[in-house]
């Protein structure tokens, strides 16, 4: 399964697109990557001073250090009614502020984007982060896709 993403890896971004519910990738014109790509950039210079995670990082166990800035970034389509929350947050972590919204093609209704969310790490500690994608008034359904980050949180 592929998500909506720019992942570094040793200093390379690799270009993945979504398979979730409401994202449609069929057509997909280079507008819209190159939207993606600008998006990406204007997260990275602004979440620059610390750790950003993606879905691909999925069930990896992931050091972060107290004190440290850590981002998490997902890719929804809040049109289609689904939904990324927060289902299971470390007693280490503080969320910075809530959640920042991107769409991809903010002039074209319906078209997804990336939901980005921010952490303190306060304490040192060790848990997992939970994400959930789903319909919030189908609470007997399982959610679409569950993201799970294992954090160990360590001082410096």
């Amino acid at each position: 399964m592929y998500y909506t993403g720019f992942i570094p890896t040793d200093g390379v971004y690799t270009v993945l697109f979504p398979d979730l519910p409401g994202c449609d990738t069929e057509g997909v014109d280079m507008r819209y990557s190159l939207f993606l790509l600008a998006a990406f950039l204007t997260l990275t210079v602004c979440f620059s001073s610390g750790q950003n995670m993606s879905a691909s990082q999925n069930d990896r166990q992931t050091a972060v250090t107290v004190g440290q800035t850590w981002s998490v970034t997902l890719p929804g389509n809040p049109t289609t009614g689904y939904s990324w929350t927060i289902a299971r947050m470390p007693d280490f972590l503080e969320l910075s502020g809530e959640e920042v919204y991107v769409p991809a093609q903010p002039q074209m209704a319906g078209s997804g984007g990336m939901s980005t969310w921010k952490f303190l790490v306060i304490a040192p500690g060790t848990d997992t982060l939970r994400f959930v994608y789903r319909r919030p008034w189908e609470h007997d359904v399982a959610p679409a896709e569950t993201v799970e980050y294992n954090l160990t949180a360590r001082r410096s």
